[in-house]
């Protein structure tokens, strides 16, 4: 599977939680270029849903989850 910078850098934002819309706005793109590249993604991928997008991201260390995500609040 030969997935492109921009498409890596957009999987990025995707498992780190952004919206397409914001998404859009910090790559100054329009937020349909944003939604035809996760379409794009999601073909390459073989995949149908943004969990699954996340779960690729983090198996191939794209990005590593957050150590402070997990953790236990404080009451």
């Amino acid at each position: 599977v030969v997935i492109s910078e921009r498409e890596l850098e957009i999987i990025r934002y995707i498992a780190e939680g952004y919206t397409n819309h914001e998404i859009s706005e910090i790559l100054f793109l329009s937020q349909h270029t944003v939604n035809t590249h996760r379409k794009n993604i999601m073909q390459k991928l073989g995949v149908n849903n943004t969990a699954a997008i996340v779960m690729y991201a983090v198996k191939t260390k794209l990005v590593s989850p957050n150590k402070f995500l997990f953790s236990p609040t404080v009451n």
